[in-house]
C-alpha cells in the first residue's frame, strides 16, 4: 500500500502558515487491479515542534497521517484495499428494478 498526500488544509496562527488538516489517499496495485481509499486527518498545532510550511516534506506529512490514524487503522485500510482487490465487482440492477423490468415484459 502506498500513501499519497492529496492536499493540505492551511490556517494562519501568529503570522505562520499552519497545516490543520491533511487529505490523503491510500492506493494498492496488485494483479493489474487498483484499489484506493481517501480520507482526511486533523493536525494539531504544536508550537514546540512547529515546522515551517516551506520546510515540510511529503515524508513528514505521511508520518503525521500515520500517527493520527494509528497502526490499527492503517492495518484496517490495508486489509480493506486487499479485500477490494480480491473481490470481483458485479454490476446489477437494484432488486426492485429487476422485478419491475420483469413485470413490464
Amino acid at each position: 500500500m502506498k500513501m499519497k498526500i492529496k492536499n493540505l488544509q492551511l490556517n494562519t496562527i501568529d503570522n505562520r502558515i499552519v497545516v490543520c488538516g491533511v487529505h490523503y489517499e491510500c492506493v494498492l496495485e496488485k494483479d493489474d487491479k487498483t484499489a484506493s481509499i481517501s480520507g482526511r486527518v486533523p493536525v494539531q498545532y504544536d508550537d514546540d515542534n512547529f515546522i515551517e510550511y516551506n520546510a515540510l516534506t511529503e515524508g513528514k506529512v505521511i508520518q503525521w497521517v500515520n500517527e493520527s490514524l494509528g497502526s490499527g487503522q492503517v492495518q484496517n485500510i490495508s486489509d480493506e484495499l486487499n479485500l477490494r482487490i480480491a473481490s470481483e465487482k458485479i454490476e446489477k440492477l437494484l432488486p426492485w428494478a429487476e422485478k419491475q423490468a420483469a413485470d413490464s415484459e
